[in-house]
């Protein structure tokens, strides 16, 4: 599984960790909808795989949620409502992340090179 996380909101380790925790939840559970079997697979393997990358923008963000549409893989677009975490977070929503998965690495390869892992 993967979570694509936005660079350019600077978000609080905390803050970070809980959007990335909804974004593998959501797409964990569209995934058991669309594709059980592969679903099925990864929670076999124990935990699995779970990879956090950023994208520097929105626009790269939205860049993948399209190709992931296309693709037909499951994924989640995590919007964040209603919180106030100046300066980027006014209550207003916005768009912090992008879960991915569970997937076959070979499916979705193309589209994350664009992406780095978040260290």
């Amino acid at each position: 599984m993967y979570v694509i996380c936005r660079a350019d909101l600077e978000m609080s380790p905390g803050k970070l960790a809980a959007q990335c925790g909804h974004a593998f939840t959501s797409a964990y559970e569209k995934a058991l909808m669309q594709r059980p079997e592969v679903t099925g697979e990864y929670k076999g393997t124990g935990e699995g795989t779970k990879l956090v990358m950023y994208a520097k923008s929105l626009t790269t963000l939205v860049r993948a949620y399209r190709d992931l549409q296309k693709a037909e893989l499951p994924h989640h677009l995590v919007i964040d409502r209603g919180h106030k975490v100046p300066p980027h977070f006014t209550g207003e929503p916005t768009v912090t992340a992008l879960g991915v998965g569970p997937v076959y690495r070979d499916e979705v390869e193309v589209i994350m090179k664009r992406y780095t892992m978040i260290k």
